[in-house]
């Protein structure tokens, strides 16, 4: 672990609550081991996630990660949560505009992939 990565990502956050939050301790009594437990998974997950990003922008280019990853990052944010929250919804004009956009959004993702592929065959 770097010395970045050490207080970036563990000690200033923990300086900062410690600063900002009167008694830190109560409060992650209060919020049970389930919750907290829940909060540092998601954490850990968006940290892994981060670094396979950095490793696609290694590989790939700045470009090219950035239209996939946002492209999905969109449509997947878009269409979980109204898939779970309103299921009964999706046949809907309203729903299947959603769908739609969401389907523009792949489509345009995978477009620029095809793009950059043919454009490095070149």
């Amino acid at each position: 672990m770097t010395v970045w990565s050490a207080l970036a990502l563990l000690l200033m956050p923990l300086i900062a609550a410690l600063i900002t939050v009167p008694q830190l301790s109560d409060v992650y009594a209060q919020a049970g081991t389930r919750s907290v437990a829940l909060v540092a998974a998601c954490g850990l997950g968006w940290g892994i996630a981060q670094v396979l990003f950095g490793l696609a922008v290694d590989s790939i280019g700045i470009a090219l990660a950035f239209a996939i990853v946002l492209g999905l990052s969109a449509a997947i944010g878009s269409l979980i949560p109204f898939l779970q929250l309103h299921s009964d919804k999706v046949l809907t004009p309203a729903g299947l505009g959603l769908i739609g956009g969401v389907l523009l959004v792949v489509t345009s993702r995978h477009l620029c992939s095809r793009g950059h592929s043919s454009r490095a065959n070149d």
